[in-house]
């Protein structure tokens, strides 16, 4: 004679067990959608993108290629194009989340690309992460990929002043967490760029790659915009609503920036 076990009431932690999966469904689209902008990259790719906008190349296909694009879209998170994203290391989970990014693991020193291969390359605080010997290097990888008719653009924080204040964020960052910032670090660790510099490795590898040019600098993002934001977009809590309560500002910060500037970018226009 068989006795069957009887059936005890569903305890509180498994209830909780049963709403997870279905909490979990809510919010991974709205993680995923949170993750996926960032205000500091939207100032940095969209000073480039209204400089491309008006010289009409959107008004065809775009070869693009974005050098140190991280692993969630790069370029192509700000403007809906097919980029080509080159970074060391990429997340394969995250990837998948930005199909219009085909990314290529390499060093942007020596890129695995063809010459004269895009119409756009773009290289956005890339060469504070990298020692002042292998900059110039770089920067001519970026101009032999984009050939004779491409267009540069190449931004890095520049000057004494933006140094000054990384080391003040990074020594807040580890009073409060009690390690370093994983990329202010880099840039502490490497010699500072200067605005000079950064023009001059433009325009020495633009000479001898393109038929001809015209050399803008611009400044993006304000240091003092920079001072506010930064602990405002790693702030423990306000990083989970950041798209929501940082978007609406960013065409504004591309407006106003304005000397002394954290970023400087540099754009050799064919």
């Amino acid at each position: 004679m068989s006795h069957s076990q009887p059936v005890s009431p569903q305890s509180p932690d498994d209830k909780g067990h049963s709403r997870w999966p279905r909490l979990r469904r809510w919010l991974d689209p709205y993680v995923q959608w949170n993750w996926a902008w960032n205000i500091d990259a939207a100032v940095r790719y969209g000073a480039v993108i209204s400089r491309i906008q008006p010289a009409d190349l959107t008004g065809r296909p775009l070869r693009v290629c974005d050098v140190g694009c991280g692993t969630r879209g790069g370029f192509s998170g700000y403007m809906p194009l097919p980029v080509v994203g080159v970074d060391i290391t990429f997340a394969p989970h995250t990837v998948r989340q930005f199909p219009l990014c085909a990314p290529v693991t390499a060093s942007g020193g020596a890129l695995p690309l063809p010459s004269g291969a895009f119409d756009l390359v773009v290289c956005m605080d890339v060469l504070e992460h990298i020692p002042r010997e292998a900059r110039p290097w770089l920067v001519d990888e970026l101009f032999r990929v984009a050939g004779r008719r491409g267009w540069v653009f190449v931004g890095a924080p520049c000057g004494p002043a933006v140094r000054a204040l990384e080391s003040r964020a990074n020594q807040r960052y580890r009073e409060r967490t009690g390690r370093d910032h994983p990329w202010l670090s880099e840039h502490l660790t490497y010699e500072v760029i200067q605005q000079e510099e950064l023009e001059t490795w433009v325009a020495q590898s633009a000479g001898a790659h393109m038929e001809r040019f015209q050399m803008e600098s611009f400044p993006s993002l304000s240091l003092a915009a920079w001072r506010v934001l930064h602990p405002l977009w790693h702030h423990p809590i306000l990083m989970h609503v950041q798209r929501p309560l940082f978007r609406p500002w960013a065409r504004l910060l591309i407006r106003w920036s304005r000397p002394p500037s954290y970023r400087w970018s540099a754009a050799p226009e064919p």
